[in-house]
């Protein structure tokens, strides 16, 4: 029953976002056709362009998937179904994770996969997982807060991190080098996936208790 519930519920999702999320869609490919056809640029290039917008997009999914739903008191009316909220949440985080990983898997694989295939598949898999967890976190931060908040923190999040190691210059030259050694195994490549599929857990875990332990106003805007 929980099963069909959440089902039905995805199902929903793309029914209604389904036409926004192709047009989306069509118009990244297009751009990336217009980038890497009219402009050739270094592979590395044109795959940090294809991550970045594919890394942008998933807090566009996640917006339209919760905002949507808070505004119009949607999650009001699901709780006076007999469908528990643990399975509303899965139901958010499955369809953001599919349309994520849809929209990786076609334009990687379309305009990039010489760069991936066969030589940086563990590459391919690490760069997708970080896609999928970073949208759940968008999923989450724009559940659980208002939405100049929700959509900017997920950034935040990934770019402190980033600019303190920036900011370290020649400190975090060891922490780099050693960094870039244990990547370049696989069992390094493989343990960052395991690392970001366990984030994605607790988010999704987090969600679940928050949205179990919240009153129903708190679910609305």
């Amino acid at each position: 029953m929980r099963g069909h519930s959440l089902r039905a519920l995805v199902a929903n999702d793309l029914a209604l976002h389904g036409r926004g999320i192709a047009v989306t869609m069509v118009a990244g490919l297009a751009l990336f056709l217009l980038t890497t056809r009219l402009k050739p640029s270094p592979a590395v290039t044109e795959v940090s362009l294809i991550f970045n917008v594919n890394l942008l997009t998933t807090l566009l999914w996640g917006e339209w998937l919760i905002s949507r739903e808070k505004t119009k008191g949607t999650f009001a009316w699901l709780r006076t179904l007999p469908v528990p909220d643990h399975v509303v949440v899965l139901a958010k985080f499955v369809t953001a994770a599919v349309v994520a990983s849809l929209f990786w898997t076609i334009s990687s694989l379309t305009f990039v996969s010489d760069f991936f295939l066969p030589s940086r598949i563990g590459l391919w898999v690490v760069l997708q997982s970080l896609i999928v967890t970073f949208g759940a976190a968008g999923v989450a931060a724009r559940w659980r807060f208002g939405q100049k908040v929700g959509q900017t923190l997920p950034m935040l999040v990934v770019l402190v991190p980033l600019l303190l190691l920036v900011l370290a210059g020649e400190a975090a030259a060891p922490l780099r080098s050693t960094a870039a050694t244990w990547w370049a195994h696989p069992a390094g490549q493989a343990s960052v996936a395991a690392a970001l599929a366990a984030v994605y857990g607790v988010v999704v875990w987090l969600t679940v208790w928050w949205v179990r332990a919240s009153e129903t106003h708190r679910l609305t805007e």
